[in-house]
């Protein structure tokens, strides 16, 4: 029975639940090395330094290549920017990944939350409502 060695990104992707889910791992020049390519796909962009064509990622290219394993991840909520033609609201999370001596990446984990935050604007809009209604209400007693 043979067994298949699983890649630097299936070992990162295995610790999470990865539905909804885009897994990443750049090198320290922000090179995209791999891609599990879920939510789009960058294989064209493969061996391109993502901080380059990617204005958020330069704004903080400089955080993410001095991140170590040792610290937190990093998590950046709510990024309503388009994307790859994709006009939908991310959360992203940057981590180190170390999976051997020789090899360290800055792994991105990109989560669509669109119908979260959509269906979050929703509930604040029909809040907003119930209170306007209730003050206007109020008012003209």
């Amino acid at each position: 029975m043979s067994t298949k060695k699983r890649t630097f990104l299936q070992q990162f992707k295995s610790q999470f639940s990865p539905s909804g889910f885009q897994f990443v791992l750049l090198d320290n020049q922000g090179v995209i090395v791999e891609s599990c390519n879920s939510l789009f796909n960058l294989n064209l962009y493969q061996g391109l330094s993502a901080f380059t064509f990617i204005p958020f990622l330069e704004s903080i290219e400089e955080t993410l290549v001095q991140i170590t394993t040792n610290d937190a991840p990093i998590y950046f909520p709510r990024l309503d920017i388009p994307f790859f033609s994709h006009s939908k609201i991310y959360d992203f999370t940057f981590q180190r990944f170390e999976p051997s001596p020789e090899h360290s990446f800055i792994a991105w984990i990109i989560r669509d939350n669109t119908t979260h935050y959509y269906y979050l604007r929703q509930i604040q809009q029909e809040r907003n409502m119930v209170i306007v209604q209730n003050e206007r209400s109020t008012a003209g007693r």
